[in-house]
């Protein structure tokens, strides 16, 4: 076919079939750039981005947690991997089984897998002859060395015109960062959200989640969804980028301008800079939880089922201003009464009373919580050599296209025939056991 339409509408670059042995394609991908042509995809069975085709060369976290998101919802992504060692992520904790860390199999279910060499030409082409059917390409290397390759961007709609590509960065793709090296923590970091997190008393913390890897992956998501939509209107593919540094900026947003207004941000636990009570506490048993009384209502009545009813109409605790004024008396104060009963027995009464609280849940709370399992949050997988891993689902619902998951996380290399065939034009990237 020469010429012709899309799945969606959109002009197709003008391709040429190839009927040859895989590495044939892969040694001329070069010399014949648009090089494998595929039948439309079939008519979409599960998820909303079901026929969409993802190139993805990132590691670690930030990328493959933003292609695990399009693949959760539909997606077929093809994950390059480094040869011989693969995504580094595999060897990132003490959970390793098989040769794949607790850490890589978290990220990348969904997916399949295929090991190349971009340091050398072969690999690099192999790349290049997938490239014409893919829809999204995903890179998350240092600024310059994706082009360096020949992959860049420029590289890639030179064969596919309409690819939407997306770059994740530590810094953002200029400045005079652009070129330094991020991980999680400097991200950070760098943003000010230490700056924020841990006891006032104490060094600034990073949160306990990788928050920074995995906003800028959700940024990615978002990025790469808002330019398929503008593709879908126009035809016309673009480059988006995101980074580490501008992700866990954008969760400052409300301190920044309340910061330019004046308003001072500390360190102060868990509890909250412009809102109290909004904290942990501690019950008679000596476990932890949480009582979020945001707002005036909610604090008159956490002072009923204690019994102290004139905090209520005391004037450094009647307002949420003075509150926050005054809050480490008011912790002190409230402090005491909860040490008088459990945990447990005053989260039933905040709960009967409609106050927001909750236990702080351990990760072994939340596998097999059952609100967390009667909204499929977390859901079970049967993976080959592991046996039944928990993992966490996409938290979205759709009435038409579900989420699904449709594969285990990849061992390394394991899709490598199909994936060669699909670069030589011998199968269809979009097969219906995809």
């Amino acid at each position: 076919m020469v010429g012709g339409r899309g799945r969606r509408g959109r002009p197709l670059p003008r391709r040429c079939r190839v009927r040859a042995s895989p590495e044939t394609v892969i040694m001329t991908a070069l010399d014949e750039p648009h090089a494998a042509e595929f039948e439309d995809p079939p008519t979409p069975r599960d998820g909303p981005l079901t026929g969409t085709r993802v190139l993805d060369l990132s590691h670690i976290a930030s990328g493959p947690f933003a292609t695990m998101l399009l693949a959760d919802l539909g997606a077929d992504v093809i994950k390059v991997e480094r040869a011989g060692t693969g995504d580094g992520a595999r060897q990132m904790d003490r959970s390793l089984q098989d040769g794949d860390s607790g850490y890589y199999l978290g990220l990348n279910k969904n997916k399949r897998s295929i090991a190349l060499d971009l340091r050398t030409t072969q690999g690099r082409n192999t790349v290049r002859a997938l490239a014409p059917n893919a829809d999204v390409f995903v890179e998350n290397f240092r600024p310059g060395a994706a082009a360096r390759m020949r992959l860049g961007y420029d590289d890639i709609r030179a064969i596919r015109p309409d690819i939407v590509y997306c770059s994740i960065t530590g810094f953002g793709a200029s400045g005079p960062l652009r070129d330094a090296v991020a991980y999680d923590i400097v991200g950070q970091a760098f943003s000010g959200i230490m700056s924020i997190t841990g006891d006032p008393d104490r060094p600034p913390v990073k949160c306990g989640a990788p928050i920074a890897d995995l906003t800028s992956g959700m940024f990615a998501t978002i990025g790469i969804l808002a330019a398929l939509h503008h593709r879908d209107q126009t035809g016309s593919g673009q480059h988006v980028g995101t980074s580490l540094l501008g992700a866990s900026a954008a969760l400052l947003a409300s301190y920044l301008t309340s910061h330019a207004m004046g308003t001072p941000f500390h360190r102060l636990g868990s509890a909250h800079n412009t809102l109290a009570p909004y904290q942990a506490f501690t019950g008679s048993d000596g476990t932890n939880f949480i009582l979020a009384a945001g707002n005036d209502t909610f604090f008159a009545k956490t002072t009923e089922i204690l019994g102290l009813t004139t905090l209520s109409q005391d004037p450094r605790y009647a307002t949420n201003p003075a509150r926050t004024q005054h809050r480490q008396a008011l912790a002190q104060i409230l402090q005491t009464e909860f040490a008088k009963q459990t945990a447990g027995h005053w989260l039933a009464a905040l709960a009967e009373v409609g106050v927001p609280a909750s236990p702080i849940n351990t990760i072994d709370d939340l596998v097999n919580d059952e609100q967390m399992r009667a909204n499929d949050y977390v859901t079970d997988i049967a993976h080959p050599r592991i046996g039944t891993l928990p993992v966490i689902n996409a938290p979205l619902t759709f009435s038409a296209t579900p989420v699904t998951v449709r594969r285990p996380p990849p061992r390394l290399d394991q899709h490598r025939t199909e994936i060669l065939a699909i670069a030589a034009g011998e199968r269809s990237w979009l097969t219906e056991d995809n």
